[in-house]
């Protein structure tokens, strides 16, 4: 029998890391107080269906034979949902009920997977036989599990049953979503909220189990098993399974062959990548590291690493969490890091898990990741050039190859607005040639022609830098000239407050001024309610636009 049936908890003080469950069932089994309806709520392999088989168990042992009876309360307002008998407890394992329970043959448990058995026809056969009195127990008892997995029909039948059930019958809940149960049904069970095992109280309970099947195995090598199982008790029981089946010692490097989980080393390298946002060298270690790993544990580790910087950062880190040796990188690491900037790589880290779990290639979200924490590659990273055998008239023609698909698009955009886009993509392929884009100027004066001819090349500059604030400048005008301010017409508050900001302040007036190569101010102005948003970025070489322009306007600015 494989381990996490063989030591699957037949006692409620078997159960690992659930303290709290255990103190509250047996604190109203000794009492004698029995609901009528549970909730087990938490992750899976936590010991949901386990508990529910123990309280199974508990209130149909032969030990505990008196009778039990209805309660009855001096309160008139309270209802019968609770049975009231001399005492309960732990089960004992040894009578022949506790013993059928265990075996999955007694009649009077009835265990119903909701993931199969959603439907309202199901229900409804339960609300018949749940009539019917208990054949050798005392109660008869419903495990439920996956419940919110029921159908809203279902769920509607089964109210009425969980209002008023007999006397005899108990019903207990599992799932591990528990929002997605209907707050009528919630309301009608006592819920009980199970969490992840604790990392030392599944290290405990390993080591008890590797003494017993007499597994040799390190304590690092333990670690890793408990760090691969994710506060799962039955996850941690199914890779140490996994890890025993060769039979010779195990050790760290053992573990992490076979799971594919990565070693604390490997995580660290990373990590300081990531602090030094250093693209290309992620990349090239994440290519190496696709073939070996689980990436998706890869991630979680990085995470977690992160979270014990962020407590260093804090000051809540403690020398007894770790051993010396983690606790001086978590710290270096933190010196390494602003506290904004790494609250801003564990979303993007947390984005990329979710990203993981649903698409096919997990390397590409975590590239994706890598790439948007780290920003453009830096110049020394990546060479982009053209072949020598290759012509620069073909390479010009190579990349004017997309100007001549976007001339076709649907005219509703004015030609001069294509004309204004073709020339900024003009701009993009100088750079990515390695030409430096032509200026109209090189001192004196600026007017607003020079500014005109030179608007591309400034959009292109700010681009790499700061994109948001290319979609923002799409919805102004350049209006006048005053000296060396350049006023800019904005046609919306919102987008006024965010442009005038210091940092983005900052970056206009100096691209702006290294563009034309004379010292040039920006000035937010809001546009009168009489004018119109532009289409393009200059009023004189476009039409004064339509309303219906307003939702093409819309998109200018967030889809580009």
């Amino acid at each position: 029998m494989v381990l996490y049936r063989t030591y699957r908890p037949q006692k409620l003080a078997d159960l690992v890391g659930q303290d709290h469950v255990v103190n509250s069932l047996l604190a109203s089994l000794q009492s004698g107080r029995i609901a009528h309806g549970y909730l087990f709520a938490g992750p899976r392999g936590t010991g949901k269906t386990s508990t529910a088989r123990i309280l199974a168990k508990a209130v149909n042992c032969q030990v505990y034979s008196s009778e039990s009876v209805v309660g009855s309360s001096h309160n008139k307002l309270q209802t019968t949902n609770y049975k009231l008998q001399t005492k309960f407890g732990e089960p004992c394992n040894k009578c022949a009920a506790c013993k059928a329970i265990t075996d999955g043959s007694y009649l009077d448990l009835i265990e119903i997977d909701a993931a199969s058995n959603r439907g309202i026809d199901e229900i409804r056969d339960l609300r018949e036989k749940i009539k019917l009195s208990p054949v050798v127990g005392k109660y008869k008892v419903y495990i439920i599990d996956e419940v919110h997995m029921l159908t809203p029909e279902a769920f509607n039948a089964l109210l009425k049953t969980l209002e008023e059930p007999p006397a005899h019958a108990i019903f207990i809940l599992c799932t591990t979503e528990s929002a997605k149960l209907p707050e009528t049904i919630v309301s009608r069970l006592l819920k009980f909220n199970f969490k992840r095992a604790t990392n030392t109280h599944l290290q405990e309970a390993i080591a008890k189990i590797c003494k017993a099947e007499k597994i040799d195995i390190t304590k690092e090598a333990i670690e890793s098993v408990v760090k691969a199982a994710d506060g799962s008790y039955r996850d941690a029981l199914s890779v140490l399974e996994q890890v025993s089946a060769g039979g010779n010692k195990i050790n760290e490097e053992v573990v992490e062959q076979v799971i594919k989980v990565s070693g604390w080393s490997l995580v660290f390298e990373f990590a300081e990548l990531l602090v030094e946002k250093d693209l290309a060298k992620l990349a090239k270690k994440l290519q190496e590291a696709v073939v070996d790993l689980d990436l998706l544990v890869f991630n979680r580790e990085l995470l977690l690493f992160f979270e014990k910087v962020m407590y260093a950062q804090i000051g809540t880190l403690t020398r007894d969490e770790t051993n010396d040796n983690k606790f001086e990188k978590y710290g270096m690491v933190a010196r390494k890091i602003e506290f904004a900037q790494l609250q801003n790589l564990l979303k993007v880290l947390l984005v990329a898990e979710g990203d993981m779990k649903y698409y096919p290639l997990p390397q590409i979200s975590l590239l994706l990741a890598f790439a948007k924490w780290c920003g453009e590659p830096r110049s020394n990273s990546v060479s982009l050039s053209i072949s020598e055998n290759v012509s620069s008239d073909t390479a010009d023609q190579k990349v004017s190859e997309p100007e001549s698909k976007i001339t076709e698009l649907p005219n509703h955009r004015s030609a001069d607005s294509l004309t204004h886009r073709l020339t900024e993509k003009n701009t993009i392929a100088q750079e990515v040639r390695g030409e430096q884009p032509k200026k109209v100027i090189k001192s004196g004066k600026v007017t607003m022609e020079d500014i005109e001819k030179n608007w591309s090349v400034f959009l292109s500059r700010i681009r790499p830098v700061n994109a948001h604030v290319v979609a923002l400048l799409r919805s102004t005008r350049p209006a006048d000239m005053e000296g060396d301010t350049l006023n800019l017409e904005v046609f919306f508050r919102f987008h006024k407050d965010k442009l005038e900001e210091p940092k983005i302040m900052d970056l206009l007036c100096n691209t702006l001024s290294e563009v034309l190569d004379a010292k040039v101010v920006v000035r937010m102005r809001l546009a009168q309610r009489t004018s119109k948003p532009p289409v393009t970025v200059f009023k004189s070489n476009v039409a004064e636009p339509a309303s219906e322009d307003i939702s093409r306007l819309a998109e200018e600015i967030f889809l580009k």
